[in-house]
């Protein structure tokens, strides 16, 4: 499984809620670095929500991105 950044989110929050919903439609998620913009260091680290490369096209769509 090669992963692959969707978006970036200073707030983990915002990372759960669009995992949840790429979840919904049957796309796995995962978010890394959580704990740290948890802690107010998002602008450092930003929580990343990552999908399978294969899954990427598909979450975008879903999302609303590119």
């Amino acid at each position: 499984m090669a992963l692959v950044t969707i978006a970036e989110f200073t707030d983990p929050i915002g990372a759960g809620i669009l995992r949840d919903r790429l979840a919904a439609a049957g796309i796995e998620a995962l978010v890394f670095d959580g704990a740290t913009a948890s802690l107010g260091l998002g602008w450092i680290m930003p929580a990343r929500l990552m999908v399978d490369a294969e899954d990427e096209d598909a979450a975008r769509a879903l999302l609303g991105g590119d």
